[in-house]
């Protein structure tokens, strides 16, 4: 293998090679198994935090006027989608053990809070069509928890301050699990707020603001997963931090301080900020999950609409992280790229970032998010390859070129072709899982984190041909994959031409 990479080396530090990658040769007729490599799912980045966006068109299927929409959504489709969400957050493909990565230390006993939204219901008998929660997401971390040993009594589903209809009930797929609300009624029990326990009472920095207190459900609670319904507001957005008015008593006595045209605001405080610095709210908080499935792109109260940005349908989206600033970054960006908001709006993510609570970062620009890891994940549709980018020209002005034959599905055999090298010269082909743009010595990386990079020889016309064998199961459906070639060449520029990028994503079988 170092005979093979001669030559080739002075590019390593370019490519940034990490002790998780993994350098080989290639020799002929052999095939490449990316299933055996131990980065099919990256998990998280020790530098970024992690946000899974997921879609399914058939998620949801609503046609915005026959019936409720709760009753259009397909529960076996949104397992899938936080089963691989899941998987790609944790680096995990065992779905027990990602959870149990996800909830350290739990043993019978230990109380697994969810914050749901409920902030339009009107009670038990709630039927209307103003957006609220749904019980398929809810169904689907209980499914998953479940499989991790996590008995369903353990599990605590609340909104303290609204009603949790009747209709969410019937849809909950164990009865087992146990639902707090405003009242005791309609199968929920009462969430309290008797301010016993220790750090339960908020005593706010700001002069004026009234203290306020947080639900017994919470303070009795080891681990909470807060699950936001992604949507605008007359405060700009109501995201994962706002959530938490549902966790307070009496939340309406702070609205003055995060409306961005009250006297009382400020771009300097926002008692959002306070409410999570919490150890029973962020101390707790292990999991967002933002429900997405149909958002609402107006305002906080109305139905479900089309949204332009998906095709003139529902989102049928859902994002995941760790990290509670950087999924409401990602959820004001699918926002507001629907629907412009207000320049203040994310003025409590700045301040979040500040306090320690997560990581910020503004709209990005045509290279993506810099500081957060986004992943998105398409879990429809076959799977395709697209070439993107530019290459380097080597002799004779020849600029390396990308082959490809076969659909990405899971199991099958896809052949990738470097064609236009230098014919009898050695090739690098690194591979990575996003695009990229970044100058190198050499040339333009146009992948990125890199994972594998493995050496072949390129023929007398100048072509090399690599078959890979794709990951197998349901885990690999949405796997995206980045692929460039580096061919040695004395006649290009320091002596490298390089194809551009490939992508390749694995989609359902056909």
């Amino acid at each position: 293998m170092q005979a093979s990479l001669i030559g080739l080396s002075g590019l390593l530090p370019a490519l940034d090679v990490s002790r998780r990658s993994f350098l080989g040769t290639l020799v002929g007729g052999s095939t490449l198994a990316l299933a055996d490599l131990d980065w099919l799912l990256l998990g998280p980045d020790a530098a970024k935090p992690v946000v899974v966006q997921v879609h399914h068109k058939d998620a949801v299927t609503w046609d915005f006027k026959t019936g409720w929409y709760g009753d259009y959504v397909s529960q076996s489709t949104v397992d899938s989608m936080i089963d691989r969400s899941i998987q790609e957050l944790t680096g995990l493909k065992d779905i027990a053990a990602a959870w149990r990565s996800l909830l350290p230390g739990y043993v019978k006993g230990r109380k697994i809070a969810i914050k749901v939204n409920f902030n339009c219901s009107s009670g038990c008998s709630d039927a209307d069509n103003i957006i609220d929660a749904i019980a398929e997401p809810v169904n689907a971390l209980v499914r998953g928890m479940e499989a991790a040993g996590v008995h369903a009594q353990d599990i605590w589903i609340y909104d303290a301050v609204r009603d949790v209809p009747a209709r969410f009930h019937k849809k909950l797929r164990n009865n087992k699990v146990v639902t707090f609300a405003r009242v005791a009624s309609c199968g929920n029990l009462k969430a309290g707020f008797s301010g016993k326990a220790k750090n339960s009472v908020i005593n706010f920095t700001k002069s004026g603001v009234p203290s306020r207190t947080i639900t017994d459900v919470l303070t009795q609670a080891h681990y909470l997963i807060n699950m936001p319904i992604t949507k605008k507001h007359s405060a700009g957005m109501t995201l994962g931090y706002k959530n938490h008015f549902g966790s307070i008593d009496k939340p309406g006595q702070l609205h003055n301080w995060i409306y961005g045209w009250s006297s009382k605001y400020s771009a300097s405080w926002n008692p959002l900020v306070e409410i999570m610095a919490n150890p029973h709210i962020g101390g707790k908080t292990i999991l967002t999950v933002a429900d997405c499935l149909y958002g609402d792109k107006i305002r906080n109260y109305y139905a479900p609409k089309p949204w332009t940005t998906f095709g003139n349908k529902s989102p049928a989206t859902l994002m995941l992280s760790t990290d509670p600033v950087a999924i409401d970054c990602v959820q004001r960006d699918v926002l507001f790229a629907e629907s412009p908001g207000s320049s203040m709006s994310d003025d409590y993510l700045k301040l979040a970032a500040k306090a320690g609570q997560g990581v910020y970062e503004g709209k990005p620009g045509s290279k993506g998010y810099q500081l957060i890891d986004h992943r998105m994940l398409e879990l429809q549709g076959v799977g395709a390859f697209q070439s993107y980018g530019t290459g380097k020209p080597g002799k004779g002005g020849q600029v390396p070129e990308w082959r490809f034959t076969g659909v990405p599905a899971p199991g099958s055999t896809v052949v990738v072709e470097v064609t236009k090298g230098l014919p009898g010269a050695m090739a690098m082909l690194a591979i990575g899982r996003k695009k990229a743009t970044a100058a190198t010595p050499f040339g333009t990386l146009q992948i990125t984190p890199l994972q594998f990079v493995f050496s072949v020889n390129l023929d007398r016309s100048g072509e090399a041909r690599i078959p890979l064998l794709l990951p197998s199961g349901a885990s690999a459906v949405g796997s995206e994959y980045t692929l460039q070639a580096f061919v040695l060449d004395p006649a290009a520029a320091v002596g490298m031409s390089h194809t551009g990028g490939l992508h390749m994503r694995i989609g359902q079988k056909k």
